[in-house]
C-alpha cells in the first residue's frame, strides 16, 4: 500500500515538474530577454563587426533586440546602421539630433527605448562572444539575477588576455556583491547584463554632464540597489585595444580623470549601505588615487599638475569616511598615505618614483623579505616567488618554489600562462605547501599538449592575483614531437618556449 501511495506521489510530482517546465518555456518563448544597446560615433570601420556579433548569436532573434544610437556621426556609420534596421526586424537604429560628445546620452536614449529583461551596453568597436545569449537563456536561474557578469577579453595585435579577471574567476549564483572579492574594482559595462526594471525603478542613468568617469558613477549608484549578482566563467565581452582604437579613456588627461574620482567619492559618501560604502571607498583610494600614481603618466606630469593631484588626494585621505578604512588599504601604499596625512608633497612624489623606477634593496625581517630604498626611508612587503628546484624526472617536471608574503590558504595553484592567448593557459591546482615552499609535479604529457609558443610560470593566489616566479638558469627537455626550453626572461622570470622538434 505504501509503495502505491509513493508511486502516485512520484507521478504527481513528475506531472507538476513537467507542467512547471512547460509554463516556464511558454513564458520565455513570449519574452524579450535581452536589449543590446550600442552607442556609435564615426564607427564605420568597426560597427559591422559589433552588430554582427549580436545578430550571429545562436539564440532565436525573438528573444533579443539590438538598439543602435548614433551620436550624430559625420561618416557613414548611421547609413550602415539603417541597413541593419531595414534588414532585421529586431534591430532599431536612431540618431541624436546633435553630437553629445560622450557615451552617456546615447546609452540613456537606448535605455529609454529598451524593452528586454536585461540590458547590455556594447561599445561600437567591441563585440560579444558567440552564443553568450543562448548560454544565459539555457541557465534560467541566472535570469533571477540583478546583474549577470561574464568573462571579459582584451584584444590587441599581440595577444588575447583576460580583463578584470576577478569578476569571472568562478561561477557564482545570486550572491550579494559585497561577498565577491574585488568585484567593485571594475566599474564598467563590459560583460555585464543589467536588470532593466531595477534601472527604471530607481531612475538610474549615466550622467550626461561629464565626459569621463560616467561609468563609475552609474555603477556605484546601481550597486547600491542590487540585491544579488551572478558571475559566470564563460567568455562574454571582447574589448578592442588595437592601435586603431582611439577611446575617450586614452585621450582624457590624467588630471581630469582624478577630478572625476572626486565626483565618485562624493557620491559614494551618500550611500546608506555602510558595507558597500566602505568597500567602494577602499576601491577609490587604492585603484584611483594611489595605483594611478604608480605610473609613468603621473611621473611625467609637471610639478604644478602633480601638486594638484596631491592636493586632491590629501583632501580625500583626510575625509572622516576614509579614516575609518585606512587600515584596510594595501600595505604597499603605507608610505604614500603617510606622506598625504603629513602634507609631504616631496615624499609623495619620491615614493612613487622609487616604486615605479628606482632601485630597490631587499632586507629580512620577522621571517619575511621587504623592499626599501637606498636611504632606507621607504618599506613595503616583497611579495615574491623564487624557483628553488627545477628537475626533469621520468614523466614529470618537478618545481619547488619559495614564497614570500603569500599565505598557504591563499594559494590557488601554479599558472602556466600563454603570452598570446588566455585560452592556452593552464592553472594547476594540485600543489602541496609546506611552510614557505610550494611543490608541484607537472606532467610532461601536459606540456606536450600545449601549442608551440611562449609561456610564463606564475603563482596564483587570492583567487586571481599572480606573482611571476623568479629563475636564474636554463633547462632543455624533449616532448615527443616537440622540444621545450625553460629559461629566465629579460626580467629574470621563469619562462618556457615550446617548439616543434624539426624547427
Amino acid at each position: 500500500m505504501k509503495n502505491i501511495v509513493s508511486m502516485k506521489k512520484d507521478r504527481q510530482l513528475k506531472r507538476l515538474l513537467i507542467h512547471s517546465y512547460l509554463i516556464r518555456s511558454q513564458t520565455l518563448k513570449n519574452k524579450l530577454l535581452f536589449s543590446i544597446i550600442i552607442p556609435t560615433y564615426n564607427s564605420e570601420e568597426k560597427i559591422r563587426r559589433t552588430v554582427d556579433s549580436v545578430l550571429n548569436q545562436s539564440l532565436e532573434k525573438q528573444f533579443f533586440e539590438v538598439i543602435i544610437i548614433d551620436d550624430h556621426s559625420s561618416d557613414q556609420t548611421f547609413s550602415i546602421c539603417n541597413e541593419y534596421s531595414r534588414k532585421f526586424s529586431n534591430v532599431h537604429a536612431f540618431q541624436l539630433k546633435k553630437n553629445s560628445g560622450g557615451a552617456s546620452a546615447p546609452r540613456n536614449f537606448g535605455l529609454f527605448k529598451a524593452k528586454g529583461q536585461f540590458v547590455y551596453f556594447l561599445d561600437s568597436d567591441d563585440w560579444i562572444a558567440e552564443n553568450i545569449l543562448s548560454y544565459i537563456y539555457h541557465h534560467p536561474k541566472l535570469l533571477k539575477s540583478d546583474v549577470i557578469v561574464g568573462k571579459s577579453i582584451k584584444v590587441n595585435e599581440k595577444a588575447k588576455t583576460e580583463y578584470a579577471k576577478f569578476m569571472s574567476i568562478k561561477n557564482r549564483l545570486l550572491k550579494p556583491l559585497t561577498e565577491i572579492p574585488y568585484f567593485l574594482y571594475y566599474l564598467g559595462p563590459t560583460s555585464k547584463f543589467l536588470n532593466r526594471k531595477l534601472l527604471i525603478k530607481h531612475h538610474i542613468r549615466f550622467p550626461e554632464e561629464i565626459s569621463f568617469g560616467e561609468d563609475k558613477l552609474f555603477f556605484a549608484e546601481l550597486y547600491s540597489h542590487v540585491k544579488n549578482v551572478s558571475t559566470i566563467t564563460k567568455e562574454c565581452g571582447f574589448i578592442d585595444r588595437t592601435a586603431t582604437n582611439d577611446s575617450i579613456v586614452r585621450r582624457t588627461s590624467f588630471l581630469k580623470k582624478r577630478k572625476s574620482d572626486e565626483l565618485l567619492f562624493d557620491q559614494v559618501k551618500r550611500l546608506s549601505n555602510l558595507t558597500l560604502k566602505k568597500q567602494l571607498i577602499i576601491r577609490i583610494i587604492e585603484q584611483d588615487l594611489l595605483s594611478n600614481c604608480n605610473s609613468e603618466t603621473f611621473l611625467k606630469l609637471s610639478q604644478h599638475d602633480k601638486q594638484q593631484v596631491f592636493n586632491l588626494n590629501c583632501k580625500l585621505i583626510s575625509d572622516p569616511d576614509t579614516q575609518l578604512v585606512l587600515n584596510q588599504i594595501d600595505e604597499k601604499y603605507s608610505d604614500a598615505i603617510d606622506a598625504l596625512q603629513n602634507d609631504n608633497f616631496d615624499k609623495y612624489c619620491e615614493f612613487f618614483m622609487w616604486l615605479k623606477k628606482d632601485n630597490k634593496v631587499a632586507y629580512f625581517k620577522n621571517g619575511e623579505y621587504y623592499l626599501t630604498n637606498q636611504k632606507n626611508t621607504f618599506s613595503l612587503p616583497f611579495v615574491s616567488s623564487h624557483a628553488m628546484i627545477i628537475d626533469i624526472l621520468k614523466d614529470y617536471l618537478l618545481l619547488q618554489i619559495k614564497l614570500n608574503h603569500v599565505k598557504r590558504d591563499e594559494i590557488a595553484g601554479l599558472l602556466i600562462e600563454s603570452r598570446t592567448s588566455f585560452e592556452q593557459s593552464i592553472l594547476l591546482k594540485e600543489v602541496t605547501c609546506s611552510g614557505d615552499l610550494m611543490t608541484c609535479y607537472v606532467s610532461l604529457q601536459l606540456f606536450n599538449q600545449l601549442p608551440a609558443g611562449f609561456y610564463n610560470f606564475k603563482v596564483q593566489y587570492k583567487e586571481y592575483k599572480n606573482i611571476a616566479v623568479r629563475f636564474g638558469y636554463q633547462k632543455n627537455f624533449v616532448l615527443n614531437d616537440k622540444k621545450a626550453m625553460i629559461y629566465p626572461s629579460i626580467a629574470g622570470n621563469l619562462s618556457m618556449k615550446i617548439e616543434l622538434e624539426n624547427n
